[in-house]
């Protein structure tokens, strides 16, 4: 592995995520993350690394379809990861469905131009726009509490 980083771009998780699987790929990439490479992307490729993303992907079969599936993911993060919040907001309200459903579940909500960054457990966030960022939204006991995360200062 003589390179220090993986970026995914968008496109179709589930069948990223299935088609990985098939090659193996799901294995490099792994061995990759448990020699501290850094993991990086952007929609579908941000959802991969967390254990689990909401996804569009059926939209790739159907334009018109708005609901978002619950996928399993690689498992490198823990939590789920749901992006395109600011310019999708029926995203916001399927997610809070979702999560009724799954108890002490915690989610990140990202906005376009908003990032994750975990790094040794911890948390933040970045933008590189006005007015956009990640919320948490986490299942309390049936009830879905929503966080908005702070932005780190670089």
């Amino acid at each position: 592995m003589g390179f220090d980083a993986f970026y995914v771009g968008g496109g179709n998780t589930q069948e990223m995520l299935e088609l990985w699987a098939e090659l193996k790929v799901d294995q490099i990439l792994k061995a990759g993350f448990d020699k501290g490479m850094i993991c990086a992307g952007l929609s579908a490729g941000a959802i991969c690394w967390f254990e689990y993303g909401y996804s569009d992907s059926t939209r790739f079969d159907n334009p018109d379809d708005e609901n978002l599936i619950l996928l399993k993911a690689l498992g490198f993060v823990e939590g789920l990861f749901s992006s395109h919040h600011i310019r999708e907001p029926q995203r916001n309200k399927q997610l809070t469905q979702i999560l009724r459903e799954v108890p002490g579940q915690k989610a990140y909500a990202v906005d376009d131009n908003a990032a994750v960054i975990v790094r040794d457990g911890v948390v933040s966030v970045m933008s590189s726009k006005s007015g956009v960022g990640v919320s948490v939204y986490k299942n309390n006991n049936g009830k879905v509490d929503i966080k908005k995360l702070p932005l780190t200062k670089c």
